[in-house]
C-alpha cells in the first residue's frame, strides 16, 4: 500500500478526498456513539453485510484475484454473473492494494458477494453508531 504525506486516495482506491476523509473520521471516532466494527475478511460467496439501521457507513475492498459480484436485497444464492448491482475489480497480485473499493453506505442491507470460481478475499470495514444504553432502567 503506498505511503507517505502526498499519498492520493486514488493510490488507496478512494474516489477523492472528501471520502478519504469520511473514512478517517469515522474509523477515529470523531463522531460521539460511533465503534468501527473489528476487521472481517470474507473468503467465500455470502453475506457480506446484514441489513443493520444503526450502521453509519461500510466499504468492501477486493484483495483476491477474482472478480467479485455484490448485490443488495437478494438472496445468497441470487447473486450471479447476470444478477448483480456491482463489480469488485481483482487485484493482480494478492493484498497487493489494487482491488476495487466501493462505499457502500447509503445501501440499506442486506448485501451479498458472488465469484465465479467460489473463493474471494474481501475486506469488510464497518462502523456502527451505538447508543450507550438504548434501553435505560429508571428506577
Amino acid at each position: 500500500m503506498p505511503q507517505g504525506d502526498n499519498v492520493s486516495p486514488q493510490a488507496v482506491g478512494l474516489p477523492n478526498m472528501e471520502t478519504a476523509g469520511e473514512l478517517l473520521r469515522a474509523m477515529s471516532g470523531i463522531e460521539r456513539g460511533l465503534t468501527t466494527m473489528p476487521p472481517r475478511l470474507i473468503e467465500a460467496s455470502g453475506l457480506a453485510f446484514e441489513k443493520n439501521d444503526s450502521t453509519v457507513w461500510k466499504f468492501l475492498q477486493n484483495c483476491g484475484t477474482n472478480v467479485v459480484y455484490w448485490a443488495a436485497g437478494v438472496g445468497a444464492g441470487d447473486v450471479s454473473t447476470t444478477n448483480f448491482h456491482g463489480i469488485l475489480a481483482a487485484c493482480t497480485a494478492q493484498d497487493d492494494g489494487l482491488g476495487s473499493v466501493v462505499n457502500l453506505s447509503r445501501i440499506p442491507g442486506p448485501i451479498y458477494l458472488y465469484s465465479v470460481s467460489g473463493v474471494m478475499r474481501v475486506a469488510v470495514t464497518e462502523c456502527r453508531r451505538f447508543s450507550p444504553n438504548p434501553n435505560p432502567i429508571v428506577p
